[in-house]
Formats: structure tokens, C-alpha cells, sequence
């Protein structure tokens, strides 16, 4: 594989979503959908979750998308570094 020009490709990128294992209480999700933007530095947690390790796809793109659409507010919202 060609690896050329990923850096460039990789500095163009400011939202990256993920899905992070939380703490699990009681009947709550085991993941939830969080953000890292990489201008800011903030780190933000969502109110949607998946109670199983097993996220479906379609489920991850529809929870994205409202985020995008701003149809979903973040939960929490944490500063990692200045930039």
C-alpha cells in the first residue's frame, strides 16, 4: 500500500467520531458516541449509546449524522489541549 500524502490528507481532518467504552451502570450503555476535534482540542461525549459491543453500522452513520444535521446535542464537553 501507498502510504504518500496520507499526513497532508490527515492535517485536513478536524472531527473525528468515535465510539468509546464507558463505565457501565446499572441498565446504561456500555459505549457511547463521542468527538475529538483536532483544531480545538475538545473532546465531546453525546447522549446516544449501545448497551452490547456490538454497534451496527447503519446505527453508527444515523447517530453521526445527527450530530452533523445538529439534531443531537452533545452530553458533556472536555478541553485535552490548546491548539
Amino acid at each position: 500500500m501507498d502510504w504518500t500524502g496520507v499526513e497532508a490528507i490527515n492535517d485536513g481532518i478536524e472531527r473525528t467520531f468515535l465510539v468509546e467504552q464507558t463505565i457501565q451502570i446499572a441498565d446504561g450503555p456500555k459505549h457511547l458516541l463521542c468527538e475529538q476535534n483536532s483544531k480545538s482540542g475538545s473532546h465531546t461525549t453525546y447522549p446516544y449509546g449501545w448497551k452490547t459491543d456490538n454497534v451496527p453500522l447503519d446505527d453508527l452513520k444515523k447517530s453521526v449524522q445527527f450530530v452533523l444535521e445538529s439534531k443531537m446535542k452533545p452530553a458533556a464537553s472536555s478541553q485535552l489541549g490548546n491548539k
